[in-house]
């Protein structure tokens, strides 16, 4: 995800940009070309929702990530990372509430593939965390 938000236009707002990326990756693994490869994906997706050990190793995973992810918005919004809070501030918003809102609406019975729950959990944070891109 962090390669495909990348390379994501340099125009496009930071939350939009990795909305995008994120929604984009989801999408390929719900399209494999095999159904045996679709099948582990939404069975390994299920497993993770099930258990509050994997989760909780998935959220782990994801912070190990943070100053990474926290650089990389900081190049889209054009401020550096150690001076301006904003991009870990984005970063770990989205690294935590992304994959909690998807995981809690799983729970209640949506029955939509992982890549419209992502885009309607970025779509919500739009609403009130997105910045526009810096120019460059």
């Amino acid at each position: 995800m962090l390669e495909g938000f990348a390379t994501q236009p340099a125009d496009l707002p930071v939350l939009t940009a990795m909305r995008r990326a994120a929604v984009e990756v989801v999408r390929a693994y719900e399209s494999e070309t095999t159904d045996s490869d679709r099948v582990r994906y939404l069975r390994m997706q299920d497993l993770i929702s099930a258990s509050p050990a994997l989760m909780a190793a998935c959220v782990e995973r994801a912070a190990a990530r943070l100053d990474e992810v926290a650089r990389l918005i900081g190049v889209r919004m054009g401020v550096d990372p150690a001076v301006d809070p904003r991009p870990y501030l984005v970063a770990s918003v989205t690294l935590c509430a992304v994959p909690t809102a998807v995981n809690a609406w799983r729970a209640t019975g949506r029955d939509m593939p992982d890549s419209e729950l992502i885009g309607q959990a970025f779509d919500l944070l739009s609403a009130g965390l997105d910045h526009p891109a810096g120019s460059a």
